[in-house]
């Protein structure tokens, strides 16, 4: 048994040595040639792109959760802003689920359409119009709500960590589908741009 391992042995370190000492082993590899070199594209550094927000967290998930629904397979990345001063134009928050639900055929009734209730954290049952970073913006909004007859509309200052969603590269097919969905969303806004490739 020890006569056929030194064997083995030995046999092992006789093929290490002739592969060490090949002239092919010796070979310093050369680099790839290239074919054609004047075939090689250069990408520009900016895409076209679509920015579309501001969001707040809860609205952000819901947004980007919408985008695939509509076959829009383009690259998607977010863009975080810092926290902002917002006027979030709303009902506060009613004592129950059956008094926001009266509220909200009350507001139908009067014929405005553009709202969401809250349905979780200290805000439950809040009726939720839009978020503005411009006072103005905010007080028209409301001037407009009184007119139609929601009296008990606020305006209440807030400060928010918003995002936006980028879409890379949109054909015209995937932008009139975004303008779409951006109207489902009050107080966005979706804006062309030149963003950094990825």
């Amino acid at each position: 048994m020890k006569i056929i391992f030194i064997f083995l042995l030995m046999v092992n370190i006789a093929v290490a040595v002739i592969i060490q000492h090949s002239p092919e082993a010796t070979k310093v590899s050369e680099a790839p040639f290239l074919v054609d070199p004047e075939k090689i594209v250069l990408l520009p550094k900016h895409v076209h792109c679509l920015k579309w927000g501001d969001f707040q967290d809860k609205d952000f998930v819901q947004a980007k959760k919408a985008i695939p629904e509509q076959k829009i397979t383009n690259l998607l990345s977010a863009e975080l802003k810092h926290d902002s001063t917002m006027y979030w134009v709303h009902i506060p928050p009613l004592k129950d689920k059956e008094s926001a639900n009266r509220e909200i055929n009350k507001l139908r009734n009067l014929g405005i359409a553009s709202f969401r209730e809250e349905s979780e954290g200290k805000w439950m049952n809040a009726i939720y119009f839009s978020m503005f970073d411009d006072i103005v913006a905010a007080q028209k909004l409301l001037r407009e709500l009184r007119a139609k007859g929601a009296s008990t509309a606020v305006i209440k200052e807030r400060n928010i960590l918003l995002k936006k969603i980028i879409i890379y590269e949109p054909d015209e097919n995937v932008e009139f589908k975004l303008k779409k969905i951006a109207e489902q969303y009050p107080g966005s806004t979706l804006e062309e741009s030149a963003c950094e490739r990825i």
